[in-house]
């Protein structure tokens, strides 16, 4: 019996080993992993027509992936699979595309890109979701700028001295105009001479604005004015207004020899940190939805050492003058500067006040002893 029993061993072990080299030669059937891994790699090199080659509608695939590529702005792309499922010739691989933008930027996500069996092979089956869960068809994406909203510029008291505002460029377009250049070239000197003495003759703006061959420069106007004038030219043909971001002064009488010194010098100091978003858009680049978005940073106000109330005092005084005046008031205590005034005499000349050139009037001899006698 031991012998019969150690046969029927030996023979069943020999058939379970030739049952496990059957089942070890047997190929496992290929999902789609394999294939996903080919594509992303092609879209991670900007391969975009090996990329659509992959899928089953290389042609669709190939003008979205490159679309895609030019919207974003993009550098690069990493791509991560997080996992897969299959039934049969139908499946789907999850993953997470990272876009590297301009500006150190990146835009991270995750979606699913459906896959598709054919005669064996595994393809994508190309839609638009394959770049983005939310991309509709005929859809792709877009990258906004959002410019912070400037900071101001403060005087000691807390008050805005130069604030974010608009000025507003005035144009003759010719070509817009067409047989109705000389009809708005009437209307526009009319409005425009008060501002201009120089815009008199409307059929000379008319054949300047005719020979230019682009837009005929005419004006810029602060908000007031604007406010004015764009009701009763803004909606003629040939008259574009454009408006432009300034940092302008909210009292143009207030340390008006400072002002202009004092926006050079900050103006950078004030943009802050700008925003951007990711938008999808259509086939008439209309914005359809906002795919991801970071807030721009505004930047702190700054605040100068110049005081309303002294300023303002020290501009009276020296208004009263016919000859060339100028005020510099100092704090004692802390060297800091709180007026810089001169009258209109002054203003012909230049921004005398801050040459250094003159000196000091007998009354500072006072400070000097004081200094000497510390």
């Amino acid at each position: 019996m031991t012998t019969k029993i150690t046969l029927v061993t030996a023979g069943t072990i020999g058939v379970l080993l030739t049952a496990a080299a059957v089942s070890a030669c047997t190929p496992r059937p290929d999902g789609p992993t394999p294939a996903a891994e080919r594509f992303f790699a092609a879209l991670s090199n900007g391969d975009t027509a090996v990329a659509g080659e992959l899928s089953d509608n290389p042609s669709d695939a190939r003008e979205a992936l490159n679309a895609a590529w030019s919207g974003l702005q993009a550098t690069h792309v990493d791509t991560q699979i997080l996992g897969s499922k299959y039934t049969e010739d139908i499946g789907t691989v999850n993953y997470r595309y990272t876009w590297h933008l301009p500006k150190n930027r990146t835009w991270t996500y995750d979606g699913q890109l459906k896959m598709a069996r054919y005669e064996g092979h595994w393809q994508v089956r190309w839609s638009t979701t394959d770049l983005h869960p939310r991309l509709g068809e005929h859809q792709t994406f877009a990258l906004r700028a959002d410019p912070p909203r400037r900071a101001a510029v403060n005087e000691v008291g807390g008050t805005d001295v130069l604030a974010p505002g608009y000025l507003y460029n005035y144009t003759l377009d010719a070509s817009r105009a067409g047989d109705y250049l000389i009809t708005t070239a009437r209307a526009v000197v009319e409005a425009l001479h008060p501002f201009d003495d120089t815009l008199n003759d409307p059929q000379r703006l008319a054949e300047q604005a005719s020979a230019s061959g682009k837009p005929l420069d005419l004006i810029t106007l602060r908000t007031d004015d604007n406010n004015k004038v764009a009701p009763a030219i803004g909606n003629l043909p040939g008259v574009v207004i454009t408006p432009q971001a300034e940092l302008l002064p909210t009292d143009y009488h207030f340390a008006s020899a400072l002002m202009g010194q004092i926006k050079k010098t900050v103006i950078d100091e004030l943009d802050g940190q700008a925003g951007w978003r990711v938008v999808s858009v259509n086939q008439n680049a209309v914005d359809v939805a906002v795919l991801h978005e970071v807030e721009p940073s505004p930047a702190p106000s700054i605040s100068i050492s110049l005081d309303r109330a002294v300023q303002n005092a020290a501009q009276h005084a020296v208004d009263n003058q016919r000859r060339q005046a100028m005020i510099v008031v100092i704090k004692p205590s802390t060297g800091d500067i709180l007026a810089v005034a001169q009258n209109a005499a002054a203003d012909a000349v230049g921004p005398l006040a801050t040459t250094g050139l003159y000196p000091p009037g007998s009354t500072f001899k006072m400070v000097t002893a004081g200094a000497a006698l510390e």
